[in-house]
């Protein structure tokens, strides 16, 4: 278990990685965060049209899924429990972004 420990703290064992350069990701806002379940959830930073996106609750069970509206916004349900969930949503270029969310 000490060497195990040792390896994690040594810095020896770092080194930084590079694929090129990075990928440009949106910077996906959303408001209000925390949100009330019922209410609507603004994802500011999107373009407008519809994205696919899927919720996931702290424990990553699936809660709810379908598409962005055209303003870019996701209609909660009001049964969705109070608690962390995280957001993914879909990219035009087939990668995703992820951000969480607490509901009230």
């Amino acid at each position: 278990a000490i060497r195990a420990l040792a390896f994690f703290q040594a810095e020896a064992n770092t080194f930084p990685v590079s694929l090129g350069s990075p990928a440009s990701r949106p910077e996906l806002k959303l408001v209000p965060n925390p949100v009330a379940a019922g209410h609507t959830l603004q994802l500011q930073g999107l373009s407008t049209t519809p994205r696919p996106f899927v919720v996931y609750d702290i424990s990553g069970r699936r809660v709810i899924d379908g598409s962005t509206s055209s303003s870019g916004n996701i209609d909660l349900p009001a049964a969705l429990p109070k608690g962390w969930n995280v957001l993914r949503v879909g990219l035009e270029d087939g990668s995703s972004v992820v951000r969480r969310f607490l509901v009230k």
